[in-house]
Order: structure tokens, then C-alpha cells, then sequence
């Protein structure tokens, strides 16, 4: 999903290493101004799933997006669904 982009501005072959996106993650954090601690990659798979489950797609289709192999470890990523109610960052449209 993410590739590496050289200085040149010219997209690499192949993924970026988890650990790189874990360092992108965390230093994307840190100048929103959150402790970086509790980020990383992984947040962004369950941010989908969640985000997805709350906007009505079926388990399949989250399945089919994530490769997930069952419902019940699909459902495991849905966060508390409280949290994206009444949420101020949910008017910013991203």
C-alpha cells in the first residue's frame, strides 16, 4: 500500500518496511502535537475497519479490503464506536 518515493520525487519498487511506516506514523503524531507511543502503523488498520464498520460496509467487504480470514478477527479491530460520536474531528473530512 505504501512505497518509498526517492529525492527525485520517482516512486520505488516495492512496499516501504513496516518499521518505516511506523516511523512516518509516530512522527506524524508527534507534530499534531500527541504522544507518539501509542501510534503506529497497525492504528491505521484499525482506524479502516472502524471507520468502515461505522459507514455501513458488510464484514465481507471489510474482509475482502484487509484480508481478514474471518468476521470475528474483523471484529476485533472495530474500536468503541462511542469514540467517532460527538467527535470534533470527524467535521474535518478526512
Amino acid at each position: 500500500m505504501f512505497r518509498g518515493i526517492t529525492r527525485g520525487n520517482r516512486v520505488r519498487p516495492g512496499r516501504l518496511h513496516p518499521e518505516s511506516i511506523n516511523t512516518i506514523v509516530q512522527r506524524a503524531v508527534a507534530r499534531a502535537g500527541l504522544d507518539p507511543t501509542g501510534y503506529s502503523a497497525h492504528s491505521h488498520r484499525a482506524g479502516f475497519v472502524t471507520h468502515a464498520h461505522l459507514r455501513g460496509a458488510s464484514d465481507r467487504a471489510i474482509m475482502h479490503q484487509t484480508r481478514h480470514r474471518s468476521p470475528a478477527s474483523v471484529g476485533t479491530y472495530v474500536r468503541v464506536e462511542s469514540a467517532w460520536v460527538n467527535n470534533a474531528a470527524t467535521t474535518l473530512g478526512i
